[in-house]
């Protein structure tokens, strides 16, 4: 096994947030996005995580709480990393 990085990012967020620069708001999902996540998380288990990162938001924990789930791996919250974070617009 050869040690790989995966980039993903979260499914479509809610239509209320739609068109708008959203960074550390924690929007929630589309419903489009609650079906694509299911479909993400069952392909992503098929790379064969040891360990999913996330940015501690809902639409990106969500998602890896799926991921580490479903493939039995170790999850984490990188939200005390700023590289792991998404843009803190208007502050």
């Amino acid at each position: 096994m050869s040690d790989s990085l995966l980039l993903v990012r979260h499914p479509p967020v809610a239509q209320r947030w739609t068109g708008r620069c959203y960074g550390q708001s924690d929007a929630g999902w589309s419903r489009a996005g609650q079906r694509l996540a299911s479909e993400l998380a069952d392909r992503l288990c098929l790379t064969g995580p040891a360990l999913v990162v996330h940015s501690g938001l809902q639409r990106t924990r969500r998602l890896a709480e799926m991921v580490a789930s479903r493939s039995r791996c170790a999850i984490r919250a990188g939200a005390t990393d700023p590289a792991c974070t998404s843009i803190r617009y208007m502050e």
